[in-house]
């Protein structure tokens, strides 16, 4: 049987009762929310993973209780993602445009999912490139790109929409030059990112 990989979710579920048989996934990747938050996952996994900056990115008491707590209970194993998988998941943010919004860590949690589930079961449960102009028509495309709902189009259209309001409202708050002072900022923390990871990836290759 095929090994099931998963990240965490971050929208808590109901919890059902535990049992000792085969759970939904045989490896579950956590990151720090569960932690902050307090999340139940031990009734869809077996074996618990993360990486070191997980860890790292606790602050508060509550959360690094908790953690110590389910560390205790459930077991945790620390894992570094290989180069090759931090610069997929790194490439493939670029591509989509989220690079700017993720931190290190949050992009170290993805590449763990991807290393392992790359290891349990080769490539065909992941992409390298993303979906180009999907047919939202199109409903096997749409669960193997995992897009969840039944109403795509109108759903986009409108959060592309409520975007766009957003963003001319705060252009007419703040200023067409403020707004440039956070592109430059934003372009800098990226360019930040981008070395701190070929330095994780060099640091994992070596």
């Amino acid at each position: 049987m095929p090994e099931e990989v998963a990240v965490e979710s971050n929208t808590p579920a109901q919890q059902p009762a535990e049992s000792s048989s085969q759970k939904a996934v045989e490896t579950l990747v956590l990151d720090t929310n569960l932690f902050i938050k307090g999340l139940p996952v031990s009734h869809i996994s077996n074996r618990f993973v993360t990486v070191p900056d997980v860890v790292h990115e606790l602050r508060s008491r509550a959360s690094k209780d908790r953690y110590k707590e389910f560390e205790l209970k459930y077991g945790m194993e620390l894992i570094e993602p290989d180069g090759e998988s931090i610069r997929a998941v790194g490439n493939f943010a670029k591509k989509t445009g989220d690079f700017a919004s993720l931190a290190v860590a949050d992009i170290k949690v993805i590449a763990l999912a991807f290393m392992l589930e790359k290891q349990a079961n080769g490539m065909k449960n992941l992409r390298l490139e993303p979906v180009k102009n999907p047919d939202i028509s199109n409903r096997e495309l749409l669960r193997n790109a995992r897009v969840a709902g039944t109403e795509q189009k109108e759903q986009l259209e409108d959060i592309e929409e409520q975007a766009e309001r957003a963003e001319r409202a705060e252009r007419a708050e703040q200023g067409v030059e403020e707004r440039a002072g956070q592109d430059a900022e934003e372009r800098a923390e990226q360019a930040n990112n981008e070395a701190r990871l070929e330095t994780a990836a060099d640091e994992m290759a070596a």
